[in-house]
């Protein structure tokens, strides 16, 4: 379970947990090189920088996170599309690397102006590994455990459930159902660990270790955080078992992150202001 805990201070400030450059495998190497070519090529001077994150920046199999960071913002919906696309074309180009992702910030994403926590801060801050422009982890200071960043981990897994309950209900191919429920299983696994954070003072993004922290305080809820644990691991094709997982983690987890939004962003602001 050490390593899969974050590395902090003896302040409690987290750490970043990526690998040197020198340690990765040259397949992922490859892909972010790709990556780094789709990204010029769609916004050109406006990208600033480009971080390998996710399971791929720590050593360990589960995907390849890459964020890329703009000068200014670009319009949503092309950004979208442009990230759904270009990580389609790095799976067909390197389907061994694992599944792939492209988040896509600029600068009010990393440095808000109105003092709000940005947990795009918190995850280039922790986890990332610069592989093209200036490392914008020079200007970060290290990041501290609180309500911000619990605040971020549980305000969207309500609606989050509610969508993936709605696609669980829609989806016919056996691969989408697997997606969905892999996704609802993570999404439960952060909520409960996104309650619990603050009085652990650790951080992780391993599923098990936010099971077995969340496990500690949730002693009633214990069967379904292994199902959650279970079902990320090995994904359910079945979609009626996707249904009944979303609506028993449903029914004790909303309860459960409304008291604490209610004592702590009764506004249901998406990002707390820490000043």
């Amino acid at each position: 379970m050490s390593e899969a805990i974050w590395p902090q201070d003896r302040y409690g400030r987290v750490l970043n947990a990526a690998l040197d450059e020198t340690e990765l495998p040259a397949q992922v190497t490859e892909a972010v090189e790709d990556a780094l070519t789709l990204a010029l090529d769609r916004f050109g001077d406006r990208l600033h920088s480009l971080y390998l994150s996710g399971d791929a920046a720590r050593g360990v199999p589960g995907g390849v996170r890459l964020i890329l960071v703009l000068r200014e913002r670009a319009s949503g919906l092309s950004v979208e599309a442009f990230s759904s696309a270009a990580a389609h074309l790095l799976q067909k180009g390197f389907p061994g690397a694992g599944p792939f992702s492209i988040i896509v910030h600029d600068w009010q994403d990393l440095f808000p102006t109105d003092g709000r926590y940005s947990h795009a801060r918190f995850q280039l801050a922790v986890n990332s590994l610069c592989l093209a422009g200036r490392d914008l982890n020079r200007l970060i200071a290290p990041q501290l455990i609180g309500a911000g960043l619990a605040n971020a981990l549980i305000v969207d897994v309500e609606q989050r459930l509610r969508i993936l309950a709605q696609r669980l209900k829609a989806v016919s191919s056996d691969s989408r159902v697997r997606a969905a429920t892999a996704s609802a299983a993570r999404t439960t696994l952060r909520g409960a660990y996104g309650l619990v954070v603050e009085a652990e003072g650790v951080y992780t993004e391993c599923p098990g270790v936010q099971a077995a922290l969340a496990g500690l305080h949730f002693t009633d809820h214990l069967a379904t955080l292994d199902w959650a644990k279970r079902l990320v691991e090995v994904p359910s094709d079945s979609a009626l078992e996707g249904l009944a997982f979303v609506n028993r983690a449903f029914a004790w987890l909303s309860p459960a992150i409304n008291d604490w939004l209610d004592s702590c962003n009764p506004e249901r602001e998406r990002a707390l202001r820490l000043n």
